[in-house]
């Protein structure tokens, strides 16, 4: 099992692995990073379209399924996501184009192809591609969101994307009942700070909405 990263190392955007299970090929997000104001954006390195067996998203968000229709201008290749990852990357493309006409390096057309080429899994749904076998865990970040398991060869992969240990009122934390794993990819954006717990996040903006209508 070889990973070659793509994007989103000692960067926060434009996430993107690739995993090779003996010749088997996956996937794992392709986003976009955002510049600041006036800068293009940017994207993961280029891999072929015919080359990969299966793209796997994560979640909607922009920087983790941002670039994946720009494998359709040419190819196309089965999509594996959650049916909410779907529809909320469908929404969040279609605005992003929108809202940057010519700035990226497709349009419409290849977000509409994406979508037919769109197979909906769910959660502890196992799939087999050639060499390997992935299926998807919830994350706890947004609706839909997941992490992935990859098997292949009797080793292990776990992706976790973005995710959330402690839950929310809409979400449950993320599962982490995943057994003993020989590769971790994770993210870290707040490793080093520390969160204020939501109950105190909540009390104040409660207590900030109030002084607002008082005024």
């Amino acid at each position: 099992m070889d990973v070659q990263v793509l994007g989103a190392a000692n960067e926060v955007g434009r996430s993107g692995f690739l995993v090779n299970c003996n010749g088997t090929k996956l996937l794992l997000d392709y986003g976009v990073m955002f510049g600041k104001r006036g800068s293009p954006p940017q994207y993961p390195l280029h891999v072929k379209p015919k080359d990969l067996d299966a793209i796997i998203i994560t979640h909607a968000h922009l920087d983790h399924s941002g670039n994946v229709p720009s494998l359709f201008v040419s190819g196309n290749t089965d999509v594996y996501a959650t049916p909410p990852t779907f529809d909320l990357s469908k929404l969040l493309i279609n605005d992003m184009l929108k809202i940057e006409k010519n700035s990226h390096p497709f349009d419409l057309p290849e977000l509409n192809n994406m979508m037919k080429n769109a197979k909906e899994i769910g959660f502890k749904q196992k799939v087999t591609k050639g060499n390997a076998t992935f299926e998807f865990r919830e994350s706890g970040h947004v609706i839909g969101g997941s992490t992935v398991l990859v098997e292949s060869e009797k080793k292990k992969l776990f992706y976790t994307g973005d995710i959330k240990t402690s839950g929310s009122r809409m979400l449950r934390e993320m599962d982490t009942d995943i057994g003993e794993i020989d590769l971790l990819i994770t993210e870290s954006t707040y490793a080093k700070t520390e969160q204020i717990p939501r109950k105190t996040s909540e009390d104040q903006l409660i207590e900030f909405a109030n002084e607002v209508m008082d005024r």
